[in-house]
């Protein structure tokens, strides 16, 4: 867990993220993912930013093509920006959560 984690700076080569890379950044508030990254592994961001009181927020650019199961499972509070109008076939059915389904703006 990284819990006092507030922000990152992915870089630009960044193709993968593992996972349970970001789980528990419960401070995390905001992220913008690279054009390039094609993968996002199961529970990467499980439970981010659930201790701000910032907005919280994630933008996923039109170049993933694989996620994972539950990779926003309980962040409550998270707006999840994607940039295609509706969910690659790559991406697994349940990849927002189960429990707690965090808000998806399609084609931001």
């Amino acid at each position: 867990g990284c819990t006092k984690l507030e922000s990152v700076t992915l870089p630009s080569t960044l193709k993968a993220i593992g996972a349970n890379a970001f789980a528990d950044c419960y401070m995390l508030s905001g992220v913008i993912l690279p054009d390039g990254l094609t993968t996002i592994e199961q529970c990467a961001f499980f439970q981010m930013g659930a201790n701000t009181s910032k907005p919280d927020m994630i933008a996923i650019p039109a170049s993933v093509t694989s996620m994972g199961n539950k990779v926003f499972e309980y962040c409550y509070d998270l707006t999840v920006y994607v940039s295609v109008s509706e969910r690659p076939s790559g991406w697994r059915k349940n990849w927002n959560g189960s429990d707690y389904p965090c808000t998806v703006v399609w084609g931001a």
